[in-house]
């Protein structure tokens, strides 16, 4: 039989083998792959499938016959739906040993390293109420569940505010509480619904590109308590932020900061092309490993502030530091590690494309008396081409896009004698760290779960330059 041409038979009970990159259950028919959403490993189902190609396919659960005893009921109503928490079905020490695996797979695939040891992902203590940072959409149509949908009586919402269902740009899911943020950041966002909703004036559609309303970010620091909420519209009208800020401080305690950016450009991003201060304080005030960082409204941060200090402790203890060390810390953003590893060695320089972050940095490490830091705002590669630089060790921290290629190249030609390679993205980490590995050999990995119910994990690897 062709393989182009496999035919799966409609009532075939498949039993979940196995975890993908990207969390998807995996199983088999005869040698055919099928990777299914939301299927845990020991589920024996029924699917459905939803796209097939030359050697594999996509599929949906139709009906699970026996789950397996990792698969846990979800508490929130949108799990599966919104994106956000994949895994909320899936019980917590089995997302970190998936985790540890799919790392091992990319490692062992992508890296071409045999038989890698990986431990298990380093726990995120508190696995709901962790992200300090959440941004949700306004929109004029709304992601029907298919009981509204079949509902004759169901008139579709034109003002919603939530989250955008994967793959969907045009169509918002409405939320009203999200087990990610706490529950004074869920009562920040009603109360910005309620007001927005009844204020007259129409959410932004991503389709016509038209309208007032564009996104709300909820930033709360773990250290300190703050709050911030940042309104994001396509024009200033000041007469009807000043309605809001009223309306909201008198519904949610602790506001300690509400910004308002207006953005009038297509593009739907969350930031702004000029912002206003209308109470507070312009920036967020977070503690992180004894440091405090003031996060300006458009800033990168760790969303996790509990994981984020787990994830620097472990690269400290990792990277073991003399204290003699000059290190380059690329892809500084704020300066978070920079600041963090400072006491441990004996100058950082950060480097850090977006000039914003960099001045965050700059003003940070003065914030916290940190006198062995400096910061250069450039792209890596260019920077790295431009000065040679004389580090004992560098750490990355990039983008999921990983390294570029020239990148790579050049920290081959500099050849420092460690290099601390932090990844939200084990696939192009395991990737790069193959393009090194004429120069460089792991000396130690460790991931570090930073999102529970995701199967987004940070991972760690020491590399240190091979003799001879």
């Amino acid at each position: 039989m062709s393989r182009t041409r496999i035919e799966l038979p409609e009532d075939h009970e498949f039993e979940i083998s196995g975890i993908a990159f990207g969390g998807q259950g995996i199983c088999r028919y005869e040698d055919f792959v099928v990777f299914v959403k939301g299927a845990v490993p020991g589920d024996r189902i029924r699917l459905r499938i939803t796209k097939k190609k030359k050697n594999f396919a996509e599929a949906v659960i139709r009906e699970i016959i026996r789950p397996s005893e990792n698969r846990v009921p979800a508490p929130c109503p949108h799990a599966g739906v919104c994106g956000g928490c994949t895994w909320q079905h899936v019980n917590y020490p089995s997302q970190l040993e998936y985790k540890r695996s799919m790392i091992a797979d990319v490692f062992e695939r992508i890296g071409e390293i045999n038989n890698p040891v990986i431990p298990l992902p380093l726990s995120a203590g508190s696995v709901f109420h962790y992200r300090n940072k959440m941004e949700f959409t306004f929109n004029d149509r709304a992601w029907l569940t298919p009981e509204q949908i079949a509902d004759p009586e169901f008139t579709a919402p034109d003002f919603t505010l939530g989250l955008h269902v994967p793959g969907r740009f045009d169509k918002v899911l409405p939320i009203q509480t999200c087990y990610l943020q706490s529950e004074r950041a869920n009562r920040a966002l009603r109360a910005v619904a309620d007001f927005t909703r009844s204020s007259g004036l129409p959410p932004y559609s991503a389709t016509e590109q038209t309208g007032f309303w564009r996104f709300l970010v909820i930033r709360e620091a773990a250290g300190t308590g703050e709050l911030m909420l940042h309104i994001i519209t396509y024009d200033p009208h000041p007469e009807i932020m000043d309605e809001l800020k009223k309306f909201v401080l008198t519904k949610v305690e602790g506001i300690t900061s509400l910004i308002h950016s207006v953005n009038s450009r297509k593009s739907q991003v969350a930031v702004g092309d000029e912002s206003f201060c209308l109470y507070g304080s312009p920036v967020l005030k977070e503690r992180l490993l004894d440091n405090l960082f003031h996060i300006d409204p458009h800033a990168f941060f760790q969303t996790n502030t509990a994981g984020a200090d787990r994830l620097y402790r472990a690269i400290i203890e990792l990277a073991d530091f003399r204290g003699n060390e000059e290190v380059y810390d690329l892809y500084c953003g704020a300066g978070s590690i920079a600041i963090s590893i400072a006491p441990h060695v004996r100058h950082v320089t950060g480097v850090e494309l977006v000039p914003q972050a960099v001045a965050n940095a700059v003003h940070n490490a003065e914030l916290n008396g940190i006198s062995n830091c400096a910061f250069i705002a450039g792209d890596i590669k260019n920077t790295l081409t431009q000065n040679a630089i004389r580090a004992d060790a560098v750490i990355l921290d990039p983008p999921r896009s990983g390294l570029h290629p020239e990148a790579v190249q050049l920290l081959s030609r500099y050849a420092p004698e460690k290099i601390i390679y932090v990844s939200c993205n084990p696939a192009t980490q395991a990737r790069d760290i193959q393009m090194l590995s004429g120069r460089y050999h792991i000396a130690a990995i460790q991931p570090v779960d930073m999102f529970p119910h995701t199967y987004h994990v940070e991972n760690i690897a020491v590399l240190m330059r091979t003799r001879g």
